[in-house]
């Protein structure tokens, strides 16, 4: 049986600072976006986008969700708090 690594996640390429406009889009309360502060003297993670050849290839893989719809998920999760027993609920962090 073969077996290897594999990336599973997308080859959607987004710039930082498209997906952080994006979080703008998603997370913020209705009504109040969020203000984007720029930091240019700060220091910045890398960009990459991984590739996938090989899921694709392999295992047949296709990605379901860009950024946007990963946010989205990531949104509903916290709104219906599915994993309060393990992690606890938002106000066990204020």
């Amino acid at each position: 049986m073969g077996g290897g690594t594999f990336n599973a996640g997308n080859d959607f390429p987004l710039s930082f600072d498209e997906q952080i406009k994006l979080m703008v889009e998603v997370f913020s309360p209705s009504g109040r976006k969020s203000r984007i502060l720029y930091r240019p003297e700060m220091p910045s993670s890398p960009q990459f986008v991984l590739d996938i050849s090989n899921a694709r290839e392999q295992l047949g893989y296709a990605p379901e969700y860009d950024c946007r719809k990963a946010f989205e998920a990531f949104k509903a999760e916290k709104q219906i708090q599915r994993f309060q027993k393990l992690w606890g609920t938002e106000s066990d962090y204020e």
